[in-house]
């Protein structure tokens, strides 16, 4: 749908507030200082010259003169400056996937159909998966009469991953002294999927199923790499430095890593919690986000050593499947997934995920640790341990992101909140530290290859 609407009498002569404003490069600093006045901008100037002009006009015919010339001067930028929004469309082109922490290519395309150029308009845009949120699209030059042009916004996905909407187009023209205004408004709705940029990781392990055909005695010291040569390929950050061969690297004059082939050893459940009581934080820095790339990261370093893997979260379920077909598809899962009702704990998904463990398997369980009953949530790993269950914890530590005062509390119960939080977790790594659960923690700041690389609480 199009609407075009032009600015109301009473706006001219308002002030304009600071959220109005776009100080990005590009942006009409003379329209600025005009506007932030309530008693001297243009179109206060011309209010006063044309009643001056009318009340002369009664003792002389100069007066006549000028405010007919005035008035039909006026007229003629208004009604030049609604033709060209009447003839002026907007399409917005968006891709329908985009990774997350990339930029995206967003289209403008602009057709003028009126008879007149077009020298002074933007275009100011919403996108929910950045975290500027606004998107101000500025043309310089101009579209001359009866002509297309397009342009090419590049956008920052920084919000998250799911996905997101785009909200309605507004674009703003004015006459080429910025007298009179109009706006075309576009309601296209359109939508992003933005999806997760997996990480290598390296030294992040789980332990070999009991019902494995590899347990026992083995090539490797290491579960998932066999002694059998694969071949060469070229390092990527993130790669083991044991792995480099330096002689063909030193020939190459490139760095050069070794490959092995993998070994299948367990079957693997994971278990995302996303319940909303411990999720904290906002757009693009939350616990959330950081606990669906630690997921999605460990989904893609493991598939290549599991056997079979399912996937549990409190409104989804992805039972056991193998190949990279639904390693995409739990991806795209996880991606998609959202914090739940406070009432929704981890513990309850936990233990309902129970049944559907196999005896001797291997669970990773990922989520945040701020409310939890940490008493509650280490009997159910004790409980697991005692089925032969090889468990692995991942948490996020949720009072990193406590970045302002949630509505109707105060500091000193943040505070103290934040304290219970840390005495919560330090209890619950001495127990995992009992029972055997490898344990590691997601730190605010710090890059996930690190937090993965070795368990704060156990070592394999």
């Amino acid at each position: 749908m199009r609407s075009v609407r032009a600015k109301k009498f009473g706006d001219y002569f308002r002030r304009e507030g600071e959220n109005d404003f776009n100080f990005e490069p590009g942006f009409d600093w003379d329209q600025f200082f005009y506007h932030r006045r309530t008693r001297f901008n243009r179109q206060w100037v011309l209010l006063f010259l044309l009643i001056g002009f009318a009340v002369t006009a009664f003792w002389s015919r100069v007066g006549v003169v000028l405010f007919l010339t005035e008035t039909l001067s006026l007229a003629g930028l208004f009604f030049r400056t609604r033709a060209v929004a009447m003839g002026l469309y907007v399409i917005r082109r968006v891709p329908n996937r985009a990774r997350k922490s990339h930029n995206a290519p967003f289209e403008y395309e602009i057709r003028n159909a009126s008879e007149f150029a077009i020298s002074h308009f933007w275009i100011r845009d919403f996108f929910t998966g950045t975290k500027r949120r606004g998107i101000l699209v500025t043309f310089l030059g101009g579209i001359p009469a009866l002509s297309i042009r397009k342009q090419i916004k590049e956008v920052i996905c920084d919000a998250g991953m799911g996905v997101h909407s785009c909200g309605p187009l507004v674009a703003t023209i004015t006459d080429p002294f910025g007298i009179f205004e109009f706006t075309v408004k576009v309601d296209d709705l359109s939508s992003v999927q933005v999806l997760p940029d997996s990480r290598l990781l390296d030294g992040f392990r789980i332990l070999d199923s009991l019902d494995s055909s590899a347990f026992g005695m083995s090539e490797s010291v290491r579960a998932g790499h066999s002694a059998n040569f694969l071949g060469l390929r070229e390092y990527v950050p993130g790669d083991s430095i044991r792995r480099i061969n330096w002689k063909v690297s030193a020939r190459h004059r490139s760095l050069v890593v070794n490959m092995y082939e993998s070994m299948v050893h367990t079957d693997l459940t994971v278990v995302v919690d996303m319940g909303g009581e411990s999720h904290i934080g906002r757009a693009g820095d939350n616990t959330w986000e950081m606990a669906k790339e630690a997921t999605i990261s460990i989904l893609h370093d493991l598939q290549p050593r599991t056997h079979r893997i399912q996937l549990f979260s409190q409104n989804v379920s992805v039972p056991f499947e193998r190949g990279l077909s639904h390693l995409l598809h739990m991806s795209q899962v996880v991606a998609n997934l959202e914090p739940t009702r406070p009432d929704e704990s981890g513990i309850e998904l936990l233990r309902k995920s129970i049944p559907n463990l196999p005896y001797g398997s291997s669970l990773i369980y990922v989520a945040p640790i701020y409310q939890n009953d940490s008493l509650a949530l280490a009997q159910t790993f004790a409980m697991l341990v005692s089925r032969a269950i090889r468990c692995v914890a991942v948490f996020v530590q949720a009072e990193d992101y406590v970045l302002a005062l949630p509505p109707g509390l105060t500091r000193h119960v943040v505070s103290e909140k934040n304290r219970e939080a840390v005495d919560a977790r330090e209890a619950l790594m001495k127990v995992n530290a009992q029972i055997g659960v490898a344990t590691y923690l997601l730190v605010r700041g710090r890059p996930l290859v690190r937090s993965l690389s070795r368990p704060v609480v156990g070592t394999w």
